[in-house]
């Protein structure tokens, strides 16, 4: 190894040893994905969003996104001790949320370190379709 890289190298690892942290940017390190929601019509109520995270005590932020541009935010919830977060919300009953929408996660520590993201389109329908 050459004199430069060895510098690097020893510099690097005094960085980690002093501080006890890497010098390089935290990555959230876990994928996710959210679970099938079905069908959605305007205006029903208790819909539930769940994802499988693996892990109890991670905290998952669901946001949906309608096509009218209105985002509703959920409740924060905490996943159980199978790793399952779950939140129900009410769908907006005015008829320009029916069309494309997009379920958002974002999952997080207790300290708000994030472990990772998802999202997941749906359709929300009319009353009648």
């Amino acid at each position: 190894m050459d004199p430069l890289r060895a510098r690097f190298a020893l510099t690097l690892v005094a960085v980690v040893l002093l501080t006890g942290t890497s010098p390089m940017p935290a990555r959230a390190d876990d994928e996710f994905s959210i679970n099938d929601v079905g069908t959605v019509k305007r205006g029903d109520r208790d819909v539930e969003f769940s994802a499988d995270v693996d892990k109890p005590d991670l905290v998952c932020k669901f946001k949906i996104k309608f096509a009218d541009g209105f985002v509703l935010t959920a409740d924060k919830a905490e996943s159980d001790k199978k790793g399952k977060c779950k939140a129900k919300v009410n769908m907006p009953d005015w008829r320009a949320v029916v069309g494309d929408a997009t379920a958002k996660l974002v999952v997080q520590t207790k300290k708000d370190e994030e472990r990772g993201k998802a999202s997941r389109n749906f359709i929300v329908r009319d009353h009648r379709g």
